[in-house]
């Protein structure tokens, strides 16, 4: 029988150590005297004890050392647990004596906790109507093949035949269709059209000679000065002159834009 013991210093796996096991007959027996434990890793130790006899009770106890703090040390255990499965049924018939506290404990030792909730779940009514829903189902539907032949011939049938009025009609709708799948044949070729730069050069000769038309002109120092529609604001001033060339106000000949 493979015992095994599990230390642990101060909560963390002890490893490491050298325990040492004593064992004990239910009847005070010592059977195993201090025999060391082989370390399995991750705080585990094992001892084979090889003159096990499935028939006895056995008081065992490991000793990790006096390195481990005291209420770590001692590991103990009984193989009770392990008796009341290889043992006769006749050995424990004592109610309530089957080693319940020595056994894996589970959740809920009350059976009702684990049935499923099936509230949820279609009642027999739900699914004796849905029977009788799926049993009107013809036995033998449509394949999807002839409902597509159906659906081609409604669509001829829609479209008509050659040299029908409906055919003809069905043909033009067509090729309208083409035409609007194709916007682009409805765009003005506007490259020939004025900038944006052009236009804004028109506008101002435009506002410079409605300005000099409406506004104010005046004469004065051989000059000619000539005024926005506002009559204040100077659009453009002209130098005066005669016949001979020479700067004058009278019987003006030129002028000349300062």
């Amino acid at each position: 029988m493979l015992i095994i013991a599990f230390f642990t210093n101060q909560g963390t796996p002890a490893t490491g150590l050298t325990p040492t096991i004593d064992i004990w007959e239910a009847d005070g027996t010592q059977v195993v005297s201090g025999a060391t434990m082989t370390e399995v890793g991750g705080g585990f130790y094992k001892y084979d004890f090889t003159n096990y006899d499935g028939s006895k009770h056995y008081c065992i106890r490991a000793d990790g050392g006096p390195t481990l703090p005291t209420d770590e040390r001692y590991q103990y255990g009984t193989n009770e647990h392990a008796l009341v499965w290889e043992e006769a049924v006749d050995h424990h018939q004592v109610p309530g004596t089957f080693g319940a506290k020595n056994q894996r404990a589970v959740p809920s030792e009350n059976i009702d906790d684990y049935k499923a909730d099936v509230s949820a779940l279609a009642l027999e009514a739900t699914v004796q109507a849905i029977k009788a829903k799926t049993d009107n189902l013809p036995s033998d539907p449509a394949s999807q093949s002839a409902i597509e032949d159906k659906i081609d011939q409604a669509e001829a049938n829609i479209r008509g035949a050659d040299n029908d009025d409906l055919k003809a009609i069905s043909d033009q709708l067509d090729a309208v269709q083409a035409d609007l799948d194709n916007p682009d044949q409805y765009k003005a070729d506007v490259s020939d059209l004025a900038k944006e730069s052009t236009v804004q050069a028109i506008k101002q000769a435009v506002d410079f000679i409605k300005g000099i038309e409406g506004g104010r002109w005046k004469i004065e120092n051989n000059q000619m000065i000539f005024y926005d529609e506002d009559n204040s604001t100077e659009l453009a001033r002209f130098d005066l002159f005669d016949k001979d060339g020479n700067p004058s106000e009278e019987n003006v000949y030129e002028r000349r834009r300062v």
